[in-house]
């Protein structure tokens, strides 16, 4: 029985069908006897014994036609099979093809169909290689541009919108936003959440400690509401806040609960008293006690706030007691003005201790308070002496004039740093051409004249003898300082002369004198003093 078995199974493998031999030799099978076979299809199957005959070769049924399951195929990597006519099929891979070095489709075949694999450089659109399991860089361009939110390759490292982010904001506060193929994802910031008193806008709505309520206490004159919540921490509520003495005006004062207990001024229907006085413009009256136990209105004058009218309003301090109404600043205190206080006196208000604005005067000073200095004046009488040639022409100077002549003026100018001019002539005239005092000789004489600029600031005295455009002396001294000017005189000669003073500056409304002496001396050995060698005569 044993070799008989073995040529069975061994037939069975061959695809053919076996018979085998019962006890008795004749030929048959067992019934309910099973026999592996394979099918013309190739498909692993079994016969069956069947009233002393095999059935033909059926696939036996271990799945259900179209059902898929995972498997792993000869390649190590995921795969499916799927079920055809009750059995199995093959392991089928599942990847897809990759670059890198491995079989992923189980075909194999390493890394095929990666040698020109479209790919991009921001825009631009090129190829790339698979060469040892790595792609080579993109034909389109290299990384060199920074990587921007667009679902575009903008660095060319084969990676789409990597590490993109900005910041936001929400109502939360700020977060980070990240990029995703083109598109921003959602803000990260905190999300919102119940409000509470701890000074945070909790449920991100812009406002801190909201909706929080309030809390209500106190009766009467003191009932009121205060903030649940204050600057982050619980509130309070004082019942007795605004709690003051019980009066008669129907309301509960004290805040007890009852209203007008024990209060003095409270009356008796019908009930009369008298009220006001005679004093000031104050009349006795008398009061009524209304039904609610009130005081009715005075049938007299009652006394009122005492104002600045000249009478006695309040009835008890007199007429215009206490500054009614005064005691407010006035006037201003703009440049050379000062403020004062505003005073009740014989029943008009005034202002007192102020000083007032005063007309502008040029002294470079604000004197009227209008903020603005020297504005508003008339220009010196001499402003039409702008020049030489148009100097103001002041009295001939006598050269025996006792007295030094005096003049003075103002420069005034109207714009910030520029500077004005004032001219003046002068003639100078000697006592006589023909009586000398020195005797009879062509040089018998030194005149001089001494210039002196003073009560004046910054400013500068020049001189010009003779004429305006061609001098015979022309010089210039600073103020508070003097100019000497000197010549010879002759007998028998005309010794007069013109003399332009010019005086100039740059500062407004300054005001300026001159004074000029005239002198004559005898020369000594026919020098004036201002000659070089002159020696003064002895005695």
């Amino acid at each position: 029985m044993k070799y008989g078995l073995m040529v069975v199974l061994a037939l069975a493998a061959a695809g053919l069908t076996a018979l085998s031999c019962d006890s008795g030799g004749t030929t048959g099978c067992t019934d309910g006897a099973v026999l592996a076979c394979t099918t013309a299809g190739g498909v692993a199957g079994q016969q069956t014994c069947v009233g002393g005959a095999w059935t033909a070769c059926t696939v036996t049924t271990v799945c259900t036609d179209g059902e898929s399951a995972q498997c792993t195929t000869a390649c190590s990597t995921a795969g499916v099979k799927i079920c055809s006519e009750g059995a199995w099929g093959a392991c089928m891979a599942m990847a897809q093809e990759a670059c890198d070095g491995a079989d992923n489709d189980c075909d194999q075949q390493v890394d095929e169909e990666m040698a020109a694999v479209a790919c991009n450089c921001g825009a631009a659109v090129g190829t790339k290689a698979c060469v040892g399991g790595a792609f080579t860089p993109c034909t389109a361009g290299s990384p060199t541009n920074p990587e921007l939110c667009d679902n575009l390759d903008n660095n060319c490292n084969g990676q789409v919108d990597e590490g993109v982010t900005k910041p936001c904001e929400t109502d939360c506060g700020d977060g980070v936003q990240t990029c995703y193929y083109g598109a921003w994802g959602d803000c990260d910031a905190d999300e919102p959440a119940d409000e509470i008193c701890d000074g945070k806008d909790n449920d991100c709505n812009g406002q801190t400690d909201d909706g929080l309520g309030e809390l209500s206490c106190g009766l009467g004159e003191c009932a009121h509401t205060e903030p649940a919540c204050v600057g982050g921490n619980p509130g309070a509520c004082d019942p007795m806040e605004g709690k003051t003495a019980e009066t008669c005006d129907q309301l509960d004062n004290d805040c007890d609960g009852e209203v007008d207990e024990g209060a003095a001024d409270c009356c008796e229907a019908g009930q009369m008293a008298e009220c006001s006085s005679n004093t000031g413009e104050c009349e006795k009256g008398t009061w009524t006690c209304q039904p609610d136990g009130t005081w009715g209105p005075c049938s007299g004058v009652l006394p009122t706030d005492e104002l600045c009218d000249g009478l006695d309003n309040d009835c008890v301090s007199g007429v215009d007691n206490g500054n009614p109404e005064g005691g407010a600043a006035c006037g201003t205190d703009k440049g050379e003005c000062e403020k004062g206080i505003e005073t009740c006196v014989g029943g008009d208000l005034v202002c007192q201790g102020e000083k007032a604005p005063k007309d502008e005067v040029c002294d470079g000073k604000d004197n009227d308070c209008n903020e603005k200095i020297d504005d508003g004046l008339d220009e010196d009488a001499y402003e039409d002496n702008q020049s030489c040639n148009n100097g103001y022409e002041l009295p001939d100077l006598q050269e025996e004039a006792e007295e030094p002549m005096e003049f003075a003026g103002t420069l005034y100018t109207t714009t910030a740093g520029a500077t004005d001019e004032d001219w003046y002539k002068i003639h100078f005239t000697e006592a006589s051409d023909w009586l000398p005092p020195c005797g009879f000789s062509l040089d018998d004489v030194c005149y001089a004249l001494d210039f002196e600029l003073v009560d004046a600031v910054e400013q500068t005295l020049c001189v010009k003898i003779g004429d305006c455009q061609n001098p015979d002396f022309e010089g210039c001294a600073d103020a508070d300082d003097f100019l000497l000017i000197g010549w010879p005189g002759g007998w028998g000669v005309n010794d007069d002369q013109d003399i332009y003073i010019q005086i100039k500056g740059a500062q407004s409304c300054q005001e300026y004198k001159v004074t000029l002496t005239p002198y004559s001396v005898c020369p000594n050995e026919g020098l004036c003093p201002w000659d070089e060698g002159y020696v003064p005569p002895e005695g």
